[in-house]
Parts: C-alpha cells; structure tokens; sequence
C-alpha cells in the first residue's frame, strides 16, 4: 500500500482513453477543474495522509476523487462544502461503522450483513456504482447480481443521508423486483433499504436524511431521463418531513397489529415482523459494539 497519498494526474485518471479528440477535452477540463479546486486538492491531500486507511480508497480508484471535483450526494455543494462533506463522511465512519468493519470493508468491498432467503442477501458495500452519491452503499443482491443498490454519506452533527436510491434495469427488471418483493414477504427491495437504514440510525443515533430529487446528484432540470425515480414522493411515503434542505425522516418502521390485518395475509406480516427483527439481531451484533 502507497504510504503517501497524492492527487492523480491527469496521465493516471484516464491512463485507457484512446480517442484524441475525447482525451484533449478530458485533458482541458481536468486541467481546468484541478486548477480551480487547487486549494480543496491539497486539504484533501492533508486529510487523506493523515487518516492512511482511507488511502486505498481513492489510489484503487482515482475516479472517485471526481467527488471533490465535480459532485458528492448533493449538488448544491460548492467545492468547500464538498471537501467538508467528504471529510465528515470519512470521519464519522469510524464511529458509524467501526474500525474492524472499515478494514474489511476497504478489503473485501463488501460485507454480509444478513442472509434473507437462500438466494438474496443484504450487503454494506463501498458503492459500487457512483461515488459521486456516496463512496458507502447498502443493497440487495441475488447471488452476485444487484436488485437494489442505496448509497449513502455521513454528515455532521450525525447524520446519516441516503443520496441515491437504484434499482436494476433491463427487460426483466420488473420481473426480478416483483420477484424479490415476494420472497421478502411483501415487502418491496427499495422500501426494506430504508428499513435497515432506519434501524442503523436508531442503533447509532444519527438521524436519517433524504435527498430531494432536485438536488441528487445526477439531476438535471433539462434531462428528466437521468432519474425516474420520484425521491420526494419516495421519502414523503416513508414518513419523511422537508425541513431546511433535506428530508427528516423517523428511525420507526410502524408495524401494524395483528388484529388489524385480513386472516389471509396475517401469515406473510408474521414472517415479514420475523424476518425484520432477525435483521435488527444481526445490525446489532455488527454494528452497536463497533
């Protein structure tokens, strides 16, 4: 492992872009950006070599350093408040997750946190898909496949704010979430993310975030395409409230009493009430000692 941490140049961010014309853009822009955000660099630099586990974080990867570039969950962030944004998430991950939780997670990318049904599994990830919502992720995998992927960051005064959720795409996505909501006992891949949210906060005390869909971090106002996911009607049917700039939502998963629900449906709420409190056993063990 390097022991020393420097932004990459321009030559080792995009080390495999052969077309000339896209590689001098690329070659202007960076140029431009890392100039700009000169300042920001070297804090970052300073943070990054003072905390030395978080090292491979970025030097695996060097795009995920776009996050103080360009974009980090919430795209009113100015590069200041992306430089903050990200130390805090960085910092307040070793209170959230634990300092033996980070090392393997920073090993092995990913980390079982409960086995749901034989075929699906629930997974503390480093984000996969897009650092610029988040370097930390929670999803759902069939196998090794993904069903739903939430990514998230950590912010002062404890805060835990989910900036994207996604579910898979293709011809048979609908298929494989209609699927997967009845092997969850009804309850629907993006809507058991949130649960385990919730009671990841509840154990932690950090109070749970939304973001508004007009400041996620791949909304544009001009290019509806980017996301058709409607996260303020999401968050709202969470209980979640819009205060300030982020919607606050509670760390209670409402149960309904057995007395209330048709006979017919009582056996599905009971494995599905078991299944949530085998999840909340596991979060514990995992993460309250960490």
């Amino acid at each position: 492992m390097n022991k020393q941490f420097y932004f990459p140049t321009y030559q080792q961010m995009y080390i495999g872009e052969r077309r000339k014309l896209k590689r001098f853009r690329q070659y202007i822009r960076y140029s431009f950006t890392t100039l700009y955000c000169h300042k920001e660099i070297k804090q970052f630099e300073d943070y990054i070599n003072q905390n030395t586990k978080f090292i491979p974080l970025f030097s695996s990867y060097y795009y995920r350093v776009n996050a103080l570039l360009y974009k980090y969950c919430d795209n009113r962030f100015h590069k200041q408040q992306r430089l903050n944004k990200i130390c805090e998430t960085l910092t307040l991950a070793h209170q959230f997750l634990g300092e033996n939780n980070i090392d393997l997670l920073l090993e092995k990318q990913k980390i079982l946190i409960f086995q749901c049904t034989d075929e699906i599994a629930l997974y503390l990830n480093i984000n996969p898909l897009d650092p610029l919502e988040g370097f930390f992720s929670i999803n759902l995998q069939k196998g090794n496949e993904r069903l739903y992927d939430a990514s998230f960051a950590l912010f002062e005064p404890n805060q835990l704010l989910i900036a994207s959720i996604q579910g898979k795409k293709g011809d048979t996505a609908a298929e494989e979430i209609k699927w997967a909501t009845k092997q969850l006992h009804g309850i629907r891949p993006a809507f058991l993310l949130v649960y385990i949210f919730k009671m990841l906060c509840e154990i932690k005390q950090f109070q749970l975030l939304g973001i508004p869909k007009k400041h996620q971090a791949k909304y544009r106002f001009n290019d509806f395409s980017r996301i058709l996911f409607d996260y303020d009607a999401f968050w709202l049917e969470n209980g979640g409230a819009l205060k300030e700039n982020y919607w606050y939502m509670p760390n209670i998963i409402e149960r309904k009493s057995m007395g209330d629900i048709p006979s017919k449906k009582r056996s599905m709420y009971k494995k599905r009430y078991e299944m949530l409190d085998e999840i909340q056993k596991n979060l514990i063990n995992i993460f309250q000692a960490a």
